[in-house]
């Protein structure tokens, strides 16, 4: 009998691993993979994560999406974020919160992310993948000043393996729920969390130094901005800097 939750010693990538099994035939709904280590794990932009052995949360997860997202397709990626964001919460004092779309954030630094690689077969949506990478006990990042850990924020060891279990659950049981009825409170809670949400900050747009104010997310995942020429910026048209650069 397949396991949903799967523990691996060793893999290049989990979300490689998982598109595999998917490639396989060996997948199914709400199966996913936690590794201990993870060699060549992806990020966001085509960045490489790096994490210590043993010591973070590092999870793919099989999700068959409703018919639903198809026209709503933002809300998967929100109801995603907004389930890891609670998870994190619940064993944090600082406040968590989510850098548009996907990253997370605690006392103004980064602690993880997730990214969604989606499968498409003759233009139906079949698979994603949604790969999770949270620092837990990561104390020493190198050179990276804008990283924190769960640890490094609260001083208190967890399981990576416990925490990804209640992340897997959550977000499983938030996405086999939703129902589009229910698309303005999600919008409202993802946006009550927002990173950065009504402050100016400093970005890269087009390759030029701009400086913006950030108001809210939209039901199509643009963020709406003040001190630009549009008032809405897609995913991929900008960089934000770190704060103080």
């Amino acid at each position: 009998m397949q396991q949903l939750f799967n523990i691996l010693e060793n893999v290049d990538s989990t979300n490689n691993y998982a598109m595999q099994k998917i490639h396989e035939g060996m997948a199914k709904h709400g199966m996913c993979w936690f590794a201990l280590n993870q060699f060549n794990g992806k990020g966001q932009r085509s960045k490489i994560w790096v994490s210590n052995p043993g010591e973070n949360v590092i999870l793919s997860t099989v999700i068959v999406p409703s018919t639903k997202f198809k026209i709503h397709e933002f809300y998967f990626n929100a109801i995603v974020a907004t389930s890891v964001r609670n998870v994190l919460q619940s064993i944090c004092s600082p406040k968590v919160e989510i850098k548009w779309p996907n990253d997370i954030y605690i006392n103004d630094k980064k602690a993880g992310g997730m990214l969604i690689e989606n499968k498409i077969n003759s233009t139906q949506w079949r698979w994603s993948v949604v790969g999770t990478g949270i620092n837990i006990n990561q104390q020493e990042f190198g050179e990276n000043n804008n990283a924190t850990s769960v640890f490094n924020e609260t001083n208190q060891k967890n399981d990576p393996i416990e925490i990804a279990k209640r992340i897997h659950s959550e977000i499983i049981d938030n996405l086999n729920n939703y129902n589009e009825a229910f698309n303005s409170t999600i919008l409202e809670e993802y946006n009550s969390h927002l990173f950065n949400k009504n402050e100016i900050v400093k970005c890269s747009i087009n390759n030029n130094d701009e400086q913006i104010k950030i108001l809210f997310v939209d039901g199509e995942g643009n963020l709406h901005v003040e001190g630009f020429e549009r008032d809405y910026l897609k995913f991929g048209e900008v960089i934000f800097y770190p704060r103080g650069n």
